[in-house]
């Protein structure tokens, strides 16, 4: 499945890349003294001086059902084109995209002494995220944030919902740490035990000439499960 997902997506990149110069896809922009849009949250304290240490950006794609955004590399009008949308600005002018999706279910195990013990559950409500994806400089998706939500009024608008299921990576909000354990992630850049971020970060060449590829990638987690994901992969230029 997750083949035939990278597949469809570089199959759209291919269609939207051709039709590009025959059609441009203009996001509506919402004026930012109206917009109750949710901005995303701030980065982590621990991005301002990160050790590139990684041979890889393990948090280069994001996966939404059946498209696949790269980041550094899909454009916005791609974005746009597939997932629908408005443009919303941070206070500091950066444009953004955001969504809302459905938190996948956390599945345990639950054993019980006897069977009389045991009880039917009452199915809990669905637990909800914001997925923001950032414009960089050159008009591309640079970065992703996904965040569990506490209340639906903190919503963006829900995603399209052959597009709701979202991971990046294939890790996903709501994640155990005993999940996470049996992914095959290579070691952490860095760990910051207080705020239970933990990161990756890569410093990879670049196709752009005097520039390298910088990929931060962090997990949070709350209660033993991923709470929040960050990912950027920006053009740093090369010293």
């Amino acid at each position: 499945m997750y083949c035939k997902n990278r597949l469809f997506s570089l199959l759209c990149a291919a269609v939207f890349s051709t039709g590009a110069a025959a059609q441009t896809v203009v996001p509506k922009v919402v004026p930012p003294n109206n917009d109750k849009t949710p901005a995303p949250f701030s980065y982590p304290a621990d991005f301002a001086s990160p050790t590139f240490d990684q041979k890889e950006n393990i948090g280069s794609y994001l996966q939404l059902g059946v498209f696949d955004v790269i980041l550094g590399q899909t454009p916005l009008s791609i974005a746009i084109h597939v997932l629908g949308g408005e443009l919303h600005f941070t206070q500091d002018k950066t444009p953004f995209l955001c969504y809302s999706a459905p938190v996948p279910e956390i599945q345990q195990k639950v054993k019980t002494k006897k069977k009389t013990e045991e009880k039917e559950e009452e199915p809990a409500e669905p637990f909800f995220q914001n997925i923001w994806l950032t414009v960089g400089s050159r008009g591309e998706i640079s970065e992703a944030r996904l965040q569990k939500l506490n209340a639906t009024a903190q919503m963006c608008p829900p995603l399209p919902e052959a597009y709701r299921e979202v991971s990046i990576n294939g890790i996903f909000i709501n994640e155990t740490a005993r999940q996470l354990k049996s992914l095959v992630l290579p070691e952490m850049s860095a760990e910051n035990e207080e705020s239970q971020w933990k990161y990756w970060f890569s410093l990879l060449p670049s196709d752009r000439p005097g520039y390298n590829e910088a990929g931060l990638f962090g997990i949070k987690l709350d209660n033993d499960t991923v709470d929040q994901i960050i990912s950027v992969s920006i053009p740093l230029k090369a010293q």
